[in-house]
């Protein structure tokens, strides 16, 4: 992982229930990091009765595509807590 950062969703949106939102940088994402990353979310969402939910984008995506500018992205880098 490159970076990393946890943020509830009320920093983004306000919610009723508690979720939590895991953004991370990878070198390279595939399929199969998508799926072990998501099985790991569930488990955790299953443990501690909160939703967590992932974004997992690539280098390339945060550098070179129009998602650099995406408000969600922007708003959870600058008020996530660094993984």
């Amino acid at each position: 992982m490159i970076s990393g950062f946890l943020a509830p969703v009320h920093v983004v949106m306000p919610m009723i229930i508690p979720i939590w939102i895991f953004f991370m940088e990878f070198e390279t994402v595939d399929r199969d990091l998508r799926r072990r990353v998501k099985n790991c979310a569930w488990e955790m969402t299953m443990e501690s009765g909160i939703v967590v939910t992932t974004l997992l984008f690539s280098r390339h995506e945060i550098e070179d595509s129009p998602l650099r500018s995406s408000p969600i992205i922007r708003v959870i880098m600058e008020e996530g807590v660094p993984i």
